[in-house]
């Protein structure tokens, strides 16, 4: 009984031991498989972001991406930690195939440009004319008709004379 219950007492914490271990496993690849979404489908490289995101420390972000790289889960990527950044290579692109990205890429900024020039040409042409019909009247120097002082009237404004008290009003036409 002895030798059975020697045994148990040591075979038990060994099952559970491996039990859990089997757990941690399935959420390390788990964890992996979120580095790669982040990395691979939102483009995600930072590795600050990716540990904001994960909830890891940063330097285990970066061990664990080295990790996968090594394991063969990024394709010619490195972990550079200067940037604390995964650099992954793009395939260069033949010649005529970068000409072609960069033609396409003019094309769509010219649209881009032309749309913007014409929103600015109309913004620009609705301030000119709306200014130029609701032009603010300026004020204006009024010549007293009792004594002949000068008085500096604003647009709409009525006022006796400060010298002879003769009524002064600013002029309706210029």
């Amino acid at each position: 009984m002895s030798l059975f219950a020697a045994i148990l007492f040591l075979l038990l914490p060994g099952l559970f031991m491996l039990w859990k271990s089997g757990q941690k496993r399935e959420q390390l690849f788990a964890l992996y498989d979120h580095y790669r979404h982040i990395v691979a489908t939102e483009g995600i490289t930072s590795i600050q972001t990716i540990a904001e995101m994960t909830k890891q420390r940063p330097a285990v972000v970066a061990n664990d991406l080295r990790r996968l790289i090594y394991l063969g889960a990024f394709q010619d990527a490195f972990v550079d930690m200067n940037s604390m950044t995964i650099v992954i290579n793009r395939p260069a692109m033949d010649l005529s195939s970068r000409r072609t990205a960069a033609v396409e890429e003019l094309e769509g900024l010219t649209k881009e440009l032309k749309g913007a020039y014409k929103e600015l040409l109309n913004e620009y042409m609705k301030t000119t004319s709306s200014s130029k019909t609701a032009e603010k009247p300026l004020p204006k120097k009024v010549e007293c008709p009792g004594c002949g002082s000068s008085t500096l009237l604003q647009p709409g404004e009525s006022k006796a004379c400060p010298y002879c008290d003769s009524p002064l009003t600013y002029p309706k036409s210029g």
